[in-house]
């Protein structure tokens, strides 16, 4: 089975508005891992037992190290960045943690600016769409409708 760790570190409405992207990978063939940016993002989807582990972005530098080294060892063969994605980390995160495939959606705001060039499977963000359906869009890349 392919291993995906999903990339939920907005704030507690966008985690919540990316539920439905989460729920549809849930129930495919994959060993799901996700990131969330606190605990309390975590909470919503605490009681899942379909999701294999959950992490929390740490506090301390050295935690974070020790997280991303971690998660280098898991071997992803994909990771998921859950809209919005607009910043230079969420294209370096998913390279430095050596995930095979990387989607997240393009912007256009130049791809050096966003290190978009990091990422491999880009899916453009379309203004005209509610965040919920920016995020359903990612499925694509995992050929899910």
């Amino acid at each position: 089975m392919s291993k995906v760790l999903i990339i939920s570190v907005s704030g507690i409405g966008n985690t919540i508005l990316q539920s439905p992207l989460i729920n549809a990978i849930l129930k495919r063939d994959f060993v799901v891992d996700i990131l969330f940016r606190n605990k309390a993002m975590e909470t919503i989807f605490r009681l899942d037992k379909r999701i294999n582990k959950s992490y929390t972005i740490p506090k301390t530098k050295k935690e974070q190290l020790k997280l991303i080294l971690e998660l280098r060892k898991n071997k992803y063969d994909y990771s998921i960045v859950c809209f919005p994605s607009n910043k230079i980390y969420f294209n370096l995160f998913p390279f430095v943690i050596g995930a095979k495939k990387r989607i997240i959606h393009s912007y256009n705001v130049g791809k050096f600016k966003t290190f978009s060039f990091l990422s491999n499977i880009r899916i453009e963000s379309d203004e005209k769409l509610h965040d919920l359906e920016q995020n359903l869009n990612l499925l694509k890349a995992l050929n899910i409708n």
